[in-house]
């Protein structure tokens, strides 16, 4: 369980930080 949420949080950072680069919105 730990493991999984920390693979979803690592996608989201990397979204948010593709994101900011492209000066988007996230998309989660």
């Amino acid at each position: 369980l730990a493991l999984e949420f920390l693979g979803f949080q690592g996608e989201a950072l990397e979204e948010g930080l593709r994101a900011l680069k492209e000066k988007r919105k996230p998309q989660f």
